[in-house]
């Protein structure tokens, strides 16, 4: 696992051997091809030692037949989540993998150093003097990854009910 820390919260990314939207790509490889697609998103309000935060996570899965090289992934909020996040909305990219095999691949054809996907999580502190701030709930419930490899770049949106299950911004 490959984690970060920032003034962003914790942000983390990790190959994952276990593991829809509308998606714009180009490049040379796979010009005019869907590349990447999500699975498993999810969107909460989470308490965190540093206070409330919005927590995004999913996978990024490979659904080429290609092992794919240099693959980051950069999350994107929409700008109007911006005076409700501490930092802004800020483009957040995450490190770059190596040897991501197709989703179809079966396990045992991929080696230790390669991966069935990408599995992230962004954590971003809410600003609690925002005014209005539940309608983060609304706000970030739609999610732009932007995704570039060796040979080719993705735009890949997709939505997730932001949940607030502990009621963190009295709603």
């Amino acid at each position: 696992m490959i984690g970060r820390m920032g003034r962003l919260g914790p942000l983390v990314v990790a190959a994952a051997l276990g593991a829809g939207g509308l998606a714009g790509c180009s490049g040379d490889a796979h010009a005019g091809e869907d590349v990447f697609d999500v699975t498993d998103a999810s969107s909460t309000i989470v308490a965190t030692d540093d206070g409330t935060a919005l927590r995004l996570a999913a996978t990024v899965v490979n659904t080429s037949d290609e092992v794919l090289d240099g693959v980051q992934v950069t999350v994107v909020l929409d700008e109007a989540t911006m005076p409700y996040l501490v930092t802004g909305a800020v483009a957040v990219p995450l490190a770059a993998v190596d040897g991501i095999y197709p989703q179809s691949s079966a396990r045992a054809d991929v080696p230790p150093d390669g991966a069935l996907g990408i599995d992230f999580e962004d954590t971003r502190h809410l600003d609690p003097s925002a005014a209005g701030l539940s309608d983060v709930l609304e706000l970030a419930a739609q999610v732009t990854l932007e995704i570039s490899w060796d040979g080719g770049e993705q735009q890949l949106a997709y939505g997730a009910t932001v949940e607030d299950p502990d009621g963190l911004l009295g709603r």
